[in-house]
């Protein structure tokens, strides 16, 4: 993780950039597919047909989607942190 820097009041602070992370519990998935739908890039369906979590950390571009299938998701079983 790269620290980033910005100025306040005229002088710089150091601030860390964290990574969003997605989790699933597995056990309560119902396989819908709305998570997969919603955000492809952090999201796919298993083999056996349950969601799993394949992109750690969620890309920056994904957070808002990633976020969405969370908030979808019918059973609650992600986590976005």
């Amino acid at each position: 993780m790269l620290p980033i820097y910005f100025t306040f009041h005229g002088s710089y602070k150091k601030m860390e950039v964290l990574n969003m992370k997605a989790l699933i519990e597995r056990n309560g998935c119902i396989g819908c597919g709305l998570c997969a739908d919603t955000c492809s890039t952090v999201f796919r369906m298993d083999d056996e047909g349950l969601a799993e979590v394949y992109t750690d950390p969620v890309p920056s571009v994904s957070e808002d989607s990633a976020i969405e299938a969370a908030d979808s998701c019918p059973v609650s079983v992600i986590t976005i942190e």
